[in-house]
């Protein structure tokens, strides 16, 4: 990710998805009062924004605290740059001059700055004095205006440097340093120079460019957020480029790692811990014993493909828990966990608790490193939201151990960044690198509860001198519908199980229930009883079979709002987040245990479930979401078994349902229920309302009966429940077939859509059994070499469309087929009709060609051969074109 990349990204962040957040630019409020003509200098050093944030422009020296001055001169300099500075020369610094001509420019900028990157629009264009004079820092004040939660972050880069290296030009620039301070409390500094660094300036971090995100904190009316700029040294070639803004979020959720651990080490310093105001944290360690014999590992390279095959849940693996009382000998002010001994050997993660700046980490900082000499534990912060939602993520990490005398313990460390276990992005946070602190964020998505966020702190070659600090916030940014926080609010407040069905918290007519089913696809009932049962002194509401002690199936939920221990049989003690429910099947019968959701209105809904096995001994379950008895969703989790997943995400996206629908979230037992217990989130969210140009049409291979419609009435992937008309492809002996002026899926819109399918070899398309069921009839591939080429035409030209293509052989077989379009080939990877897991689809986002045309090729995967079903093409179609009239003139 290059640095423009990473700040337009950070500046997203800043900007919000939340329209109520106000972002207050403090080169635009000092652009704006000099352009609009009003005064500047000594009483013109306090500017309003356009959205009232107050911004003071003021010079000081160390101590900020009892010596600040505003500036004194209107500065003028020509059309690129206009400010204020301690003379009236713009060369005269200390200077703050900001971008007024629109654009990026390189005005001022030496020659021997080759590297420098333009000065923006609306960039700040700063110059620190002399540290040998008073007053030399440049200070950006901002001023809160109403209490509430705000979030800072500011990016500097250095565009005056002058030389190829330090100890080569003289000692002409050694940099400008930046800093950022809360309340006068320092967060973070460091030194912005371009030349190439050598000796002891371990002062400072030091970096190319300087990107910073404050993380969101509480601040009340008057407190001071505060932007400095000073010479790092000597004060010649220091011109800085500088952005700072200040964001007001709206009213919402943050979790905060450090203010998280904070609460914790100064409480029962459980880990893992959480609540529901906090979050569920764990602090953890990363086992990569399994990368052992990967290429790169003795060299000290990261194994390229180690995330790839991460078994999920080695993460989990939590440091030893110290009392509260432990502190670290070589920080006094740092606490937390540690993996080897109290005494501190990595890897460890601990956090600054107090209000000052300690071993140059801020106040609610995380303080981390990986293991000193091997790869096989790595320090890992895991975040674990306490509900559904949409959340997004902003992580700052920095090397403060600032080795940068050269050498292999001088490399920094390698930083990751997982979402669900998948790795969202990675970087070098090294100081030698110049690249000390790095930013990730994440763009809103949609979460389960207790779906995992992942920072992982690895050595990048030389593992000494791999301190870094971590700072991550994460805010949920909509709320979801949510089973388990419903269930819990209604229970606590209630002291009982809920009288079923009961609403969603979120209002508007949701609603849940609880019931249990043979399988995914049979008939929902309610579960008959609802009990209270206490388990070492924990409250647990439910439901089950029996009035006293709800045997299986059952469903339960803690009512104290914290992680719960819970003892998998196996010695493990595993712990519940604080609003999951723990859910159990039975072995036959209604074994399945079902939480259903009553959509409020129309719409297409996404549905997301999050389930872990915490109980050894068993063989796991399968985990899906049933819609009508078609599954768009299932998987299976097990602890035991090394080639599945203990924990996973079950995802059922775009499903069409109108007022009243039900989404069903189940977990299914796998031979017998034995230590089936399982932590079950499930919620959901109404994503858009149904396009009115959007459409569907589905083509069924059929050989039963006759005429243009196949016999089958099962819901295709996508569309209303009725929606269910199907078109009928019926090969006859030949090598190819087609049907054409498709129905649309309501059975009577007509359009001119037609599809055609052509074996590339053989003189007759092989076709399987007639039973007219939408996965038992279908186009026959024998082996991989067997292909035959599909086409859809009479299309809209260079239009987007989802295609769904089917294929399973009947109801316990699933598919063994291979799709290609535009050069992409996938094989089943969704499921739907069929249960267990088994795929049937595969879906694929493409656009017509420029004559209306999408083509494809289906084969076996295998050569124990392969079906293929049919198809849902959905997208906005031509308007029907009836077969031309015959005119005769007499």
């Amino acid at each position: 990710m290059n640095r423009k990349t990473l700040v337009l990204i950070a500046l997203s962040l800043v900007a919000g998805v939340a329209g109520a957040r106000t972002v207050y630019d403090g080169g635009k409020a000092l652009r704006q009062n000099i352009t609009s003509g009003a005064p500047v200098g000594a009483d013109g050093s306090t500017y309003t924004d356009e959205n009232g944030g107050k911004w003071q422009y003021l010079r000081a020296n160390d101590n900020l605290a009892t010596s600040t001055v505003a500036f004194g001169k209107s500065v003028t300099s020509g059309s690129y740059y206009r400010g204020i500075g301690g003379t009236s020369s713009r060369s005269g610094s200390p200077f703050i001059h900001v971008n007024v001509s629109g654009a990026a420019t390189r005005d001022g900028i030496t020659d021997g700055a080759v590297a420098a990157e333009p000065v923006d629009a609306d960039e700040f264009y700063v110059h620190p004095g002399d540290p040998g004079s008073a007053n030399h820092y440049v200070v950006l004040r901002f001023v809160v205006p109403e209490t509430g939660w705000y979030s800072a972050f500011v990016t500097a880069h250095d565009v005056n440097g002058n030389g190829p290296k330090l100890e080569s030009n003289g000692g002409k620039s050694a940099g400008a340093e930046i800093r950022l301070l809360a309340n006068n409390v320092m967060q973070v500094h460091g030194v912005v120079r371009l030349e190439d660094y050598y000796g002891g300036d371990s002062a400072y971090l030091l970096t190319r460019r300087f990107d910073f995100q404050m993380p969101v904190r509480r601040m009340t009316a008057g407190e001071t957020i505060d932007f400095m700029v000073g010479a790092n040294g000597a004060h010649t070639s220091d011109a800085t480029g500088l952005k700072a803004f200040v964001t007001k979020e709206d009213e919402g959720a943050f979790y905060d790692s450090g203010l998280a651990m904070n609460e914790n080490v100064a409480g029962s310093s459980l880990n893992p811990f959480g609540t529901t105001e906090l979050g569920f944290w764990h602090y953890c360690h990363a086992d990569t014993s399994a990368a052992q014999s990967q290429s790169g590992v003795s060299t000290g390279a990261c194994p390229a493909d180690y995330f790839a095959t991460w078994a999920p849940g080695q993460l989990t693996k939590k440091l030893d828990q110290l009392d509260s009382s432990y502190t670290r000998t070589t920080a006094p002010l740092l606490k937390g966990f540690f993996l080897s001994n109290r005494l501190g050997s990595s890897p460890y993660i601990c956090v600054n608790q107090t209000s000052a700046n300690a071993s140059d980490v801020a106040p609610s900082e995380l303080y981390a490193h990986p293991h000193a000499g091997n790869w096989t534990q790595w320090t890992a912060l895991r975040f674990r939201p306490p509900r559904g939602g949409m959340y997004s993520a902003s992580v700052v990490l920095r090397d403060v151990a600032r080795n940068v005398d050269g050498g292999a313990d001088s490399d920094g460390v390698m930083a990751y960044l997982l979402v669900g276990e998948k790795v969202v992005t990675n970087e070098v946070v090294s100081a030698e690198a110049m690249n000390a602190t790095v930013h990730f964020t994440v763009d809103a998505r949609f979460m389960a509860a207790n779906e995992p966020i992942d920072i992982v702190v690895s050595p990048h070659n030389g593992h000494s001198s791999d301190s870094t600090t971590i700072s991550a916030i994460f805010r949920r940014e909509a709320d979801a519908y949510d089973a388990g926080n419903s269930m819990f609010s209604l229970a606590k407040a209630t002291g009982a199980s809920p009288a079923k069905p009961f609403a969603d918290m979120l209002g508007g007519g949701a609603t849940w229930d609880v019931g249990q089913a043979a399988s995914a696809k049979e008939t929902f009932t309610i579960m008959p009883y609802a009990f209270k049962r206490v388990n070492n002194n924990i409250d647990f509401f439910g439901y089950g079979q029996n009035a006293t002690d709800g045997s299986l199936p059952r469903v339960m939920i803690s009512t104290n709002g914290v992680a719960q221990n819970y003892n998998s049989g196996d010695g493990k003690r595993y712990r519940m987040g604080p609003c999951e429910l723990w859910a159990h099947p039975n072995s036959s019968g209604n074994k399945c245990p079902v939480v259903r959701a009553t959509v409020p209105a129309d719409g297409i809904y996404h549905a997301r479930a999050y389930v872990r096995d915490i109980s050894s001994g068993g063989d796991g379950v399968y985990a899906g979401l049933s819609v009508g008895g078609s599954i768009p969703a299932l998987k299976r989790v097990s602890i035991e078994v090394a080639s599945v997943p203990y924990e996973s995400e079950i995802d059922g996206d775009r499903l069409w349902l109108k007022a009243g629908a039900t989404i069903d979230a189940l977990i299914d037992p796998i031979g017998s229920n034995a230590s089936d217990g399982t932590c079950w989130s499930v919620c959901y969210m109404k994503e858009s309302d149904a396009a009115d140009n959007v459409r569907v049409v589905n083509v069924h291979v059929t050989q039963r009966g006759s005429g243009k419609l196949s016999q089958t009435a099962q819901r295709p992937r996508e569309g209303w429940a009725d929606w269910s008309t199907w078109n009928a492809l019926r090969p006859g002996g030949e090598a190819s077939a087609r049907v054409r002026n498709c129905l649309e899926g309501d059975g009577t819109t007509k359009h001119n859509v037609t599809v055609s399918v052509t074996r590339d070899s053989g003189s007759a398309i092989g076709y399987g059994s007639s039973n007219d069921a939408q996965f038992f009839s279908y186009v026959s591939s024998t082996d991989t070499g067997d292909t035959y080429t599909f086409n859809i035409s009479n299309l809209k030209a260079n239009e987007p469309y989802t295609l769904y293509l089917y294929g399973a052989k009947n109801s316990t077989t699933a598919g063994n087929a291979t799709f290609t379009l535009g050069g992409v080939t996938k094989a089943l990877d969704e499921t739907w009709i069929l249960g267990e897991g088994k795929k049937t689809l595969t879906r694929f986002e493409v656009t017509s060609d420029a004559n209306g045309e999408i083509t494809g090729t289906f084969a076996a995967a295998s050569d124990d051969g392969g079906a293929f079903n049919g198809l849902t093409l959905v997208g906005e179609f031509p308007d029907y074109v009836a077969p031309g009239t015959k005119f005769v003139i007499r």
